[in-house]
């Protein structure tokens, strides 16, 4: 099973048990899932937080950013100055 699909899988097992108004637990056992796995998972896709500011001290050129979903999105210091700016109103 390749990345996108072990992904959509994980995505759907997500949501069904979301729909199932069952435990983690008992949904895992009734669709034979590892607990452990699904638990990981589960994390990996929950909605991403507040920004948690980080201090960079320059030369560092760019900086990769990780969504929860594995895209990694390589951008440049000043762009994410710019985009901090923009989010906390400044601009």
């Amino acid at each position: 099973m390749n990345s996108s699909e072990k992904q959509m899988f994980w995505k759907q097992h997500i949501d069904g048990w979301r729909a199932s108004g069952k435990s983690q637990k008992a949904y895992c056992a009734e669709c034979g899932i590892s607990f452990s796995n699904f638990g990981y998972w589960r994390k990996r896709f929950a909605k991403p937080g507040k920004l948690i500011p980080i201090a960079v001290k320059r030369p560092v050129e760019t900086v990769n950013l990780y969504l929860p979903t594995g895209i990694r999105i390589e951008v440049s210091i000043d762009s994410v100055a710019k985009v901090v700016s923009v989010l906390e109103g400044r601009c």
